[in-house]
């Protein structure tokens, strides 16, 4: 090889070195990200409770849309939902994984 070719090879095999160097340090900043994000659809046996992902899957699931997350008290967390024309509050316990209250909104 002649002296250019060399350094050409150098220069291309260094680019790649840094290429792949940052590639393969992106992950773990994307992974520390999910760890906190409370959405994520990872399995958590240490934690039967719901995430607020899983809970709104299962709001869904009993015919609720736009729904909307307001407030958590310990395991139960309040949602705004609308179903049909009507809009509700619904209390979910995430453990137990049920509805614990519905109250229609604009009534007492």
């Amino acid at each position: 090889m002649t002296a250019p070719s060399i350094a050409a090879a150098l220069a291309l095999t260094t680019l790649a070195t840094l290429s792949l160097g940052s590639f393969v340090t992106a992950p773990p900043a994307l992974a520390q990200h999910s760890l906190m994000d409370d959405d994520d659809d990872d399995d958590d046996d240490d934690n039967p409770c719901m995430t607020s992902h899983r809970m709104r899957q299962f709001l869904a699931g009993k015919g609720y849309s736009n729904i909307k997350l307001n407030s958590p008290i310990g395991d139960t967390w309040q949602a705004s939902v609308t179903k049909g024309s009507q809009s509700y509050l619904v209390w979910v316990d995430t453990c137990r994984g049920a509805i614990v209250r519905t109250s229609k909104r604009g009534t007492r």
